[in-house]
């Protein structure tokens, strides 16, 4: 009597290529490596496929082997986290720039104010352009569904100088600005640096750190300058000359302490 022949069993392989690779595959509930990877030994029907990569959305797909097709290529493009961003200038008056992560679109024309489509997450440089100020920027992280604000408050700060004694002209980057008392109005934020100057007291400088939309402070108290005495130039010695007169010196001799 013949034994019938046992038909192999067979199998098929799939090759996961995920963008950005890197992603952990389970398959079937088992874990299976990182991608690119290639699972083999995978029998005939469905099978169910997981990918997980540290902030992307985790990917849950179906793989169906069949005979037709028992080595195959599964191209699977993992997205990430997202969130969104919000960016004003108070008053509305500056142009605004944003760079961010290589992926992220930013390539539509940015207004003001300006809200994003979803971002991806990560670091956020955010660049306003007043109108004769300097520019300002801000760094911020963009969260997984949440929406970032960032606002610019632009108004101008004012400086008040008071000096002892008074009329002290006061100078910024060699720029005469008037005589203490004084007062600054329209002054852009941020830190500025002043100079102080009166005859017969030592020139003061002096740093403030302006904020939008507040006044600041300056007392200064100018220092008297302090005479220096004048110099005394003695003659010097050389030391091949003793007791003897110098030539074309007509006075006594003299002797040269070494």
């Amino acid at each position: 009597m013949a034994t019938p022949a046992v038909s192999r069993a067979v199998k098929g392989s799939v090759v996961i290529q995920t963008e950005p690779s890197g992603a952990m595959i389970e398959c079937d509930g088992s874990p299976a490596g990182r991608s690119p990877f290639v699972l083999d030994g995978l029998a005939m029907g469905e099978h169910s496929l997981e990918l997980v990569l540290e902030g992307y959305e985790d990917c849950h797909t179906a793989l169906i082997v069949t005979r037709a097709e028992p080595v195959m290529l599964k191209k699977i493009s993992l997205e990430r986290f997202h969130g969104w961003l919000k960016v004003a200038t108070q008053p509305d008056t500056a142009s605004i720039s944003v760079s961010g992560p290589a992926d992220a679109d930013l390539t539509k024309r940015i207004g003001n104010p300006w809200t994003s489509d979803k971002l991806p997450i990560g670091e956020y440089k955010i660049t306003a352009f007043p109108p004769g100020w300097h520019p300002l920027t801000k760094t911020v992280a963009v969260k997984r569904d949440e929406l970032t604000t960032v606002v610019f408050d632009l108004a101008p700060g004012a400086v008040q100088f008071t000096s002892v004694p008074s009329d002290a002209s006061v100078y910024q980057g060699g720029r005469l600005l008037g005589k203490t008392p004084l007062l600054l109005s329209n002054v852009e934020p941020g830190n500025r640096s002043y100079t102080l100057r009166l005859e017969s007291y030592d020139d003061r400088l002096t740093e403030v750190e302006v904020e939008p939309g507040r006044m600041c402070t300056l007392d200064v108290a100018l220092v008297k300058t302090v005479a220096k005495p004048p110099s005394i130039h003695r003659p010097v010695a050389r030391p091949d000359v003793g007791d003897r007169p110098l030539r074309g010196w007509d006075g006594p001799p003299f002797r040269f302490i070494r």
